[in-house]
């Protein structure tokens, strides 16, 4: 067998054909596990001296090593106090002693002990145990032992071995009854707030210090403010002044942890700080007597850095650029001519669009999801302050970032579906979803697994970041970016045309000249004096500069029109000219209009003037009356 495992399928070689008469025996097995027992020899070879030998038996597989026997099985199993000797149940003698919770949120950490059926080995916290509790209304088991109170009332505690590792052949199970008290109608903790070494709030941070690494602590303390219900009244204790237990003993103590072991470590019971490496690390007072018995947290980012500022993973960037062009008029082809938007915002200017809180989720990674909160405005608001207010004219997005990032999620990836925080992903549930609008957050922060409550703890460390959401069973955290600086949007389609005539002043520098008339709809022509010169360049109007010293106003009185290209590949030439391919038509249509206004003067002349001439004309007849 492999050494180590719990393979019972050894077997030795075959013996040694027999030689003479057929006395050779067989080899001895092949130890199993790295053990030191060998197998039994196998049988002697039978013949008459010329026949070989038949094979030899298999010998019996050797003791396995690494502490686990699989030849060997489990005698009894046993609950105690953990670092103790003190037991409160065998399976062979269940219910020694009993245990009690009185402490709002209290725990009881136990471990297991097992003995052998070789009567000479034992393990503590051996794989094969299994805890379980009779209530988890009353009180829940976590896998290492840990007892943690829910409610009053009685629960029995319970170590399990399975059957198929049992002596007995039956399961081995040792239990202790356990009194829980101190919870129903308690007062329970409300919120944590970490302090430090003086104990005065944090405020959560960010707690700036340059530590030397080899030796220096911090000592962190907890602000824990508790409710009575029964008086309506709130009492806030200092860790500072000792632990919760000893100064409210109905309260359990508080536990202290870091969301980045690899930055940093902090002693659980104590709060006492060590610093591994240079960087942000959240620290966390945590308290299971909460409303119910749910865990409350208090957080505050730690910054390590040192004297010349260099850390881990903090990099806040200082300003946002946007820029834009059209995915058939690259920068690549025309420069920065091609940007139809470049424009920065300060952290300040894009806390004024409209910042807000929310947390976010993203799936993916080691430990299968992180949570971030973060508090800035919405991507889509930072988009229409830079005058892209249309989401469907976007293609893709690019990030320029402080840690070269090269993804390129495009518009349907972060547009084109509501996106959430999940709330109960720890329990690898999707209920309870939060939708959330993609956010370019000033502060933020982020956990992997563990925790999906909101973190208010944030720091500008990863400034700019985008935060965007999830989407259920859809793993997106590769996309996650943080440190912008700048973000490219590609638009779709080519860069408008503008067909107007207004054409603004232009002036060359190619000598003296008249100013070239526009490209539009309208007759436009350019005022300047001398030898016409070289044209300027084109305006982004369309209409070519003036030429020369003599700056042509170049101002028609057409109309605008724009024009946007086809978004497919043409093979072709074009050519236009620059002058108006109306300009030979203005004359005679001037004339012929003149020549119809004039006569269309004379036919309403008459019709006005003839009706009272008429009236003035009297008959005879009328005179002589």
């Amino acid at each position: 067998a492999t050494p180590g495992s719990t393979a019972l399928s050894a077997s030795s070689d075959p013996a040694t054909p027999g030689g003479g008469g057929g006395t050779d025996p067989g080899d001895p097995g092949t130890p199993s596990g790295g053990g030191t027992d060998p197998g039994d020899p196998g049988n002697p070879g039978g013949g008459d001296g010329t026949d070989p030998g038949d094979t030899g038996t298999p010998g019996d597989p050797g003791t396995p090593g690494g502490g686990t026997n699989p030849t060997l099985t489990v005698r009894d199993v046993g609950i105690r106090y953990k670092g103790t000797n003190i037991y409160l149940g065998y399976a062979s003698r269940p219910d020694i002693m009993q245990g009690s919770i009185a402490a709002k949120g209290g725990q009881l950490q136990f471990e297991s002990h097992i003995w052998w059926s070789d009567f000479n080995s034992s393990d503590v916290n051996h794989y094969y145990v299994q805890w379980s509790v009779s209530d988890t209304s009353l009180a829940t088991i976590a896998p290492d032992g840990t007892l943690t109170a829910v409610a009053d009332g009685r629960v029995r505690v319970r170590a399990k071995v399975d059957a198929a590792y049992s002596s007995t052949g039956a399961d081995l199970v040792a239990a202790a009854w356990i009194d829980i008290i101190g919870q129903d109608g308690a007062r329970y903790v409300t919120s944590i707030r970490v302090a430090d070494a003086q104990g005065f709030d944090l405020f959560g941070g960010p707690y700036i210090w340059q530590p030397d690494l080899a030796t220096d602590t911090l000592q962190f303390h907890a602000l824990v403010e508790v409710f009575d219900p029964a008086t309506g009244i709130s009492e806030t204790y200092n860790t500072k002044d000792g632990r919760l237990s000893v100064q409210a003993p109905d309260l359990a103590d508080i536990y202290w942890d870091v969301d980045d072991v690899a930055l940093a470590s902090v002693l659980s019971d104590t709060g006492l700080f060590r610093p591994s490496r240079f960087g942000i690390v959240n620290v966390r007072a945590n308290s299971n007597a909460g409303l119910g018995n749910r865990r409350v947290a208090g957080v505050c980012s730690v910054r390590s850095e040192t004297d010349e500022d260099v850390i881990d993973g903090y990099h806040p960037q200082e300003s946002l650029t946007i820029k834009a062009y059209y995915e058939l008029y690259t920068p690549a082809d025309h420069g920065e001519e091609a940007y139809c938007v470049n424009v920065s915002f300060s952290p300040a200017e894009l806390e004024a669009m409209g910042a807000s809180t929310a947390t976010y989720t993203a799936l993916g990674g080691p430990k299968g999801y992180f949570t971030m909160t973060g508090y800035g405005p919405s991507f889509q608001k930072v988009l229409a302050n830079a005058g892209i207010s249309d989401l469907q004219a976007i293609k893709s997005f690019s990030f320029g970032t402080a840690d070269s990032y090269a993804g390129r999620p495009s518009r349907e990836f972060i547009f084109g579906s509501t996106r959430y925080y999940f709330p109960n992903i720890d329990l690898g549930l999707y209920t309870g979803a939060v939708p959330v609008q993609p956010m370019i957050a000033l502060i933020s922060n982020n956990r992997a697994g563990g925790d999906t409550a909101p973190n208010y703890a944030m720091n500008e460390g990863t400034r700019f970041r985008l935060l965007f959401g999830a989407i259920a069973g859809q793993k997106d955290s590769s996309y996650a970016v943080k440190w912008i600086n700048t973000i490219t949007v590609v638009l779709k389609g080519s860069k408008p045309v503008d067909l107007t005539g207004n054409n603004g002043d232009g002036s060359g520098d190619e000598g003296e000249g008249g100013g070239g008339s526009g490209f539009g709809i309208g007759a436009g022509a350019g005022s300047g004096s001398g030898t016409e010169g070289q044209a300027g360049p084109m305006t982004e109007q369309g209409g070519s500069a003036g030429g020369g010293q003599g700056q042509g106003q170049e101002k028609s009185d057409g109309f605008s029109v724009y024009q946007i290209m086809n978004s497919h590949d043409i093979d072709g030439t074009f050519s236009f000219k620059d002058e108006n391919p109306l300009a030979t038509a203005a004359l005679p249509t001037a004339a012929t209009a003149l020549c119809l206004g004039g006569a269309q003067f004379f036919l309403w002349y008459r019709r006005q003037v003839r009706p009272h001439a008429a009236a003035n004309i009297r008959p005879a007849s009328a005179n002589s009356s």
